[in-house]
């Protein structure tokens, strides 16, 4: 009998594991949750570092082709042309098949053109027909000064020492516009009164004034236009 009559004292058999009546250490335990814990944190550490290294690689990727692609434009980039005037004005480029400018502005610069060519004198004829050139083409200008030398007045100004003025009588007109061998072109007619005046005496002349307008390039032709054909006719006025 045990003491105070409680009965024998047990006694630990051989081999019998002291722990396995409590269910385990706690020591044990708290082991194997550090075991998981740290496999736990170590797959967390590995997925972190897939995630950057894979975010990295595309970011590469995509730099390497962005730069490849910067490159090949740079390489086989088309030029870009522009024109300007002689003070830096950068002028639209418009292809010659289209308008460049309002109808209003082609009658305007048409009827600047018509009573500049009969604005001259005996002295300076030359030289104010010459600076006209730049309003027409090669073919145009070469029809406008066969006009001026067919219709006798070039000679009667210079022979009598006269000098001619011309005004417009009444407002130009648009009497056709399109295309033509895929040029944009007006033909315009201008209503005009010519003065050849004399020391002693004076003489008018109605004009009607037939142009064809084309386009051309503002980098030979500033305005865009130039005139192809120029051709004037006595006009009758009652």
């Amino acid at each position: 009998m045990g003491l105070f009559g409680l009965g024998k004292t047990k006694t630990r058999q051989k081999g019998e594991n002291p722990e396995s009546s409590t269910g385990g250490s706690p020591q044990r335990e708290g082991g194997v949750e550090l075991v998981r814990f740290r496999n736990a944190f170590y797959q967390d550490e590995y997925r972190n570092k897939a995630a950057i290294l894979h975010y990295g690689a595309v970011t590469l990727l995509t730099s390497v082709l962005l730069n490849g692609a910067l490159g090949w434009a740079l390489i086989h980039k088309k030029p870009v042309y522009f024109a300007a005037t002689n003070d830096g004005r950068i002028l639209p480029l418009v292809p010659l098949s289209r308008p460049a400018t309002s109808d209003r502005s082609v009658v305007s610069w048409a009827t600047s053109v018509a009573t500049s060519a009969y604005s001259y004198d005996f002295v300076n004829w030359r030289k104010v027909l010459s600076g006209l050139s730049s309003d027409f083409t090669k073919e145009g200008f070469a029809s406008f000064i066969g006009s001026l030398k067919s219709s006798g007045n070039l000679k009667l100004v210079s022979d009598n020492r006269m000098v001619a003025s011309a005004v417009p009588t009444e407002a130009g007109v648009i009497v056709a516009k399109g295309l033509l061998k895929g040029v944009y072109v007006w033909k315009v007619q201008v209503p005009i009164l010519v003065t050849y005046q004399a020391a002693k005496s004076s003489v008018s002349q109605n004009l009607l004034v037939t142009l064809l307008i084309v386009r051309r390039s503002v980098l030979v032709h500033p305005k865009g236009l130039a005139v192809a054909q120029f051709l004037a006719t006595e006009r009758k006025v009652s």
